[in-house]
């Protein structure tokens, strides 16, 4: 009897002994009246929660050099933009240059008869009328424009126009959005569509108007510029979209053999306009070598970088807020 006794009365102390311990251990509330002193920090929790670089994602080397095809994409781009305007100043044929536009609109046309999403319309509320008269209203409106084009720089020498475009050229590169995201596992239908930068696209835009100032007919600067917004706003959404398509279906590689295709092209009629300039094959070393460092050897420096992340993460970081 006087075992369980003390068996009982030990089982009670310890329970006792228990609840004190529970009731005066340290909590993180400062609203709390506590026995400790405000600057009190229990070393056993001490950075508990402390997270090292749980962020850090290992990248595929193939799939980051695809990402860095973006910049010598735009680039393509831009050579082919401003070899038609070379073409089109020193050939002085305005027959071909609207040939050649008509061509371009015909052939994105097609593609967009055979795949409409790709421009950003749901196939089944596609109102063809709308769209048709759209497209008419710029169109006259760029041929309108055309005459106040063509002689709004006409006070200016050619050595501005040109040092000003060669800086305009610049920002559009360092401005343009290079970004493509193509999260599966989201519903929202709104992260496949292409999202321009608007800067970038209104500097463009200006050298455009500066470009076409400087050409001898109203039929070359109208051309110039519609053939040139076709090459900088919609084709980015072509390749964009051919990018999602490939993506969701990794046998497919219609978007390298696209990107390669249209490299060799511009490389080719940039070589076509320049081939009897004296530092044509300058130009031609320093072009393959500026997109072998962005396709090869970026991405290498890119992945190398990743070593050095030192990001943590703990209690003390500001919350972020989810919408929903």
């Amino acid at each position: 009897m006087q075992r369980r006794r003390k068996d009982s009365f030990s089982l009670q102390f310890k329970s006792r002994a228990r609840s004190r311990s529970i009731k005066n251990e340290w909590r993180k509330l400062l609203y709390l009246k506590q026995n400790y002193p405000d600057n009190y920090i229990d070393r056993a929790l001490f950075l508990k929660s402390l997270k090292k670089n749980s962020t850090v994602v290992k990248y595929s080397y193939w799939n980051i050099s695809n990402d860095f095809s973006l910049v010598s994409l735009h680039l393509c781009n831009v050579l082919m933009v401003y070899c038609f305007f070379v073409y089109s100043y020193s050939h002085n044929n305005a027959l071909l240059s609207f040939c050649v536009t008509l061509a371009t609109i015909t052939i994105y046309l097609c593609f967009y008869r055979l795949n409409p999403n790709a421009f950003g319309f749901a196939a089944d509320a596609i109102d063809h009328f709308k769209l048709f008269k759209s497209s008419v209203v710029i169109i006259s409106f760029l041929l309108s424009l055309s005459p106040i084009l063509k002689s709004l720089t006409n006070s200016i020498s050619s050595d501005s126009i040109w040092a000003l475009s060669f800086w305009l050229c610049i920002l559009n590169i360092l401005t343009n959005n290079y970004q493509f995201s193509n999260n599966t596992k989201d519903n929202n239908k709104n992260k496949d569509n292409y999202t321009y930068s608007i800067v970038a696209f209104n500097i463009q835009f200006s050298n455009l108007i500066v470009l076409a100032s400087r050409l001898s007919s109203i039929i070359q600067v109208f051309c110039f510029i519609l053939i040139s917004i076709q090459f900088i706003s919609i084709y980015p959404i072509f390749q964009h979209h051919l990018r999602i398509y490939n993506k969701s279906r990794p046998h497919k590689n219609s978007n390298k053999f696209l990107f390669v295709s249209y490299f060799i092209l511009s490389t080719a009629f940039f070589f076509n306009l320049f081939k009897h300039s004296n530092s044509i094959w300058i130009l031609i070393v320093f072009w393959f070598s500026l997109n072998f460092l962005i396709l090869f050897i970026f991405p290498l420096y890119f992945i190398y970088l990743q070593n050095f992340k030192n990001e943590l993460q703990g209690p003390w970081d500001p919350a972020k807020p989810i919408y929903q």
